[in-house]
């Protein structure tokens, strides 16, 4: 629906069909059906005149699942809105909104293999692989013979970059930040928000074990001690144990959770 106001002050609603609507028409439709307002340009007025909004539906971000039967008796999955309006059609063996933040779906096709779809059904990742792992509250892992890669749903993209392995086995509040991944002989720190890799350790079986303010605390050789974010150390791994305290560190991931 458009509200246009002419170059003579008047302001007129229009449905898409060319419906003319009164003013308390359109203000009953744009209030119960939870349009959003967006400004598409100027007409072809003068002055401050004939400007032009566009009202469109607000999308939904809560999905429903639902199952059909095709004509051989197999179970297939999609997505409808709270509302009961279709957005991706029965015609995926399984499906799985990826989180009320992102418009994305991850799903399988006919093969059980997996991809991911968006809230228009076109595909954004190729169904070619084998299965999937959330790595963070926006990123995940998808896993194929060839190795794994990272699809970041804040994003929408899946990087090139691939992997043999990511560590996705670390805490909830350190994988919502930072995890390692190999590659060949070689270990790297990943930032799980970005899906970026920030640097390699020193050696392959060295881990980042968990990471306060500017420094992560650092594991080689089953010793411990400080790296900064960059890569480098700034205390040499060779106590039993780094203690955080753990008041403080609370606070910390809190602070930094009321930013994501």
């Amino acid at each position: 629906m458009f509200e246009i106001h002419t170059a003579d002050g008047y302001i007129k609603y229009v449905t898409d069909e060319g419906i003319l609507l009164s003013e308390s028409e359109a203000l009953n439709l744009i209030h119960t059906n939870n349009y959003e307002k967006s400004t598409t340009g100027d007409g072809s007025g003068y002055g401050d005149f004939s400007t032009e909004k566009f009202f469109s539906r607000s999308p939904s971000n809560e999905y429903v699942l639902f199952t059909e039967i095709d004509k051989k008796g197999n179970t297939l999955y999609g997505m409808r809105t709270n509302e009961n309006t279709l957005v991706i059609p029965a015609v995926y063996t399984s499906i799985k909104h990826l989180g009320k933040k992102f418009d994305y779906f991850i799903a399988t096709d006919k093969n059980r293999k997996y991809g991911i779809i968006d809230s228009l059904n076109k595909t954004v990742v190729p169904f070619e692989f084998d299965s999937y792992e959330r790595l963070s509250d926006r990123s995940f892992v998808l896993k194929h013979s060839k190795g794994v890669q990272i699809f970041n749903a804040h994003l929408g993209i899946l990087y090139n970059d691939g992997y043999d392995s990511i560590d996705t086995s670390k805490p909830n509040y350190v994988l919502n930040k930072v995890t390692t991944a190999t590659k060949g002989q070689r270990k790297y720190v990943i930032d799980t928000n970005t899906g970026y890799e920030l640097f390699q350790l020193p050696n392959y079986d060295d881990d980042i074990t968990s990471f306060y303010k500017d420094l992560y605390v650092y594991k080689s050789n089953s010793k411990y001690g400080l790296m900064d974010y960059e890569g480098h150390i700034g205390i040499e791994p060779k106590f039993d144990k780094v203690t955080i305290d753990e008041p403080l560190l609370a606070a910390y991931i809190k602070e930094m959770e009321s930013f994501d």
